[in-house]
């Protein structure tokens, strides 16, 4: 189970829920996804960060890419309700294996949220994954690691790690 950005938020939160109920996860895979918040003070700046997007300009950009209003409005509400996850989203501790691909330009595109996506940083989720967390790094920076050259680079990297699924499961039928 993955995802990337938000969706590895989300993705560590079904896993969470999967276990609960007695079902096997044996692998999350998290790709550039927000550390999860706990101190009100980083609550509050995260979500004012993101209630700036959708201002006139951005709506704007958009539209000249090619949404329709429709689209445009779509979009910012999918994007309000990721964020409104991230910032009131408990995580609880997790036992089971998580890799998290991290963007190695990451430190100088984000530059004051660079934290926010160090998996390593107090209260970042290798403090909520008992064992540690498995990071590994993959080219470009958070909106260009998924993208060609870098995707190969990560494409590699993932299924080398559902391979490993793949041979837990095999090991497991015999």
């Amino acid at each position: 189970m993955g995802g990337q950005c938000s969706g590895g938020n989300i993705a560590f939160a079904m896993a969470q829920e999967l276990k609960k109920r007695g079902q096997q996860v044996l692998l999350v895979v998290m790709s550039d996804s927000h550390n999860p918040f706990i101190e009100e003070e980083q609550r509050v700046e995260w979500l004012h960060h993101w209630r700036s997007f959708g201002k006139q300009g951005d709506r704007e950009k958009l539209i000249s890419s090619g949404f329709s209003l429709r689209q445009v409005d779509n979009t910012l509400k999918v994007i309000e309700a990721n964020h409104q996850i991230l910032v009131n989203h408990q995580p609880q501790r997790y036992s089971g294996r998580v890799v998290y691909f991290s963007a190695q330009e990451n430190q100088e595109y984000l530059k004051e949220y660079a934290n926010h996506f160090d998996p390593m940083q107090p209260n970042g989720w290798n403090n909520w994954v008992d064992g540690g967390i498995e990071v590994i790094g993959v080219p470009g920076r958070h909106g260009t690691y998924h993208n060609e050259p870098h995707v190969r680079v990560l494409a590699e990297k993932l299924n080398a790690c559902l391979e490993e699924v793949d041979s837990v499961l095999l090991s497991e039928r015999r």
